[in-house]
């Protein structure tokens, strides 16, 4: 970010701007984060809401700009590759738009619950593999993942690994 020694060119906003948008329009980080988002809302073929929509929607978050989902302070750009933290616009399936963090709305859209995914309690998680809620403690540990547990489930991993060995054990025999 660099600044260009502008004002926001968004009505009524006295902001310094920081990024020049097609040539002649100069936005501050919010609103150059409001027009990506009305963009990609475009270019998807989904809802694009006005400004003053998502100003609305920007109280909902509160004055600390909190994740509807995990509460988690959301910032307008992310760092070369950490995106998590990083403001986003869900389209919801019953019409309805909120923002997430990128994480959240990553999640969300990976999670095959579409979203019944907002409706999983802080102690559940969905394994992919047999296609069910469960508590988070039916789940080994991973150091890896955001929510450092595996995806699938203990049940679904021992008979994962079961196969596996089987599988790998059959083939020795030939060899």
């Amino acid at each position: 970010m660099t600044s260009l020694n502008k004002i926001c060119s968004k009505k009524g906003c006295n902001e310094q701007a920081v990024y020049k948008y097609s040539g002649t329009r100069f936005y501050c980080p919010k609103h150059y984060r409001f027009t990506q988002m009305r963009h990609q809302a475009k270019t998807r073929n989904k809802y694009k809401p006005s400004f003053e929509e998502l100003e609305r929607l920007l109280i909902e978050c509160g004055p600390e700009m909190q994740c509807t989902n995990c509460h988690r302070i959301m910032i307008w750009h992310g760092q070369s590759r950490k995106l998590d933290g990083v403001i986003s616009l869900q389209h919801n399936n019953n019409g309805s738009i909120q923002f997430l963090c990128f994480g959240c709305n990553s999640a969300h859209g990976n999670s095959q619950l579409g979203d019944k995914y907002f409706d999983l309690k802080n102690n559940e998680k969905y394994c992919a593999d047999c296609k069910t809620i469960l508590n988070k403690n039916q789940f080994y540990k991973n150091n890896r993942s955001r929510d450092k547990l595996k995806w699938i489930c203990k049940a679904c991993h021992k008979k994962r690994e079961c196969k596996r060995r089987f599988l790998k054990n059959e083939n020795n025999l030939y060899f």
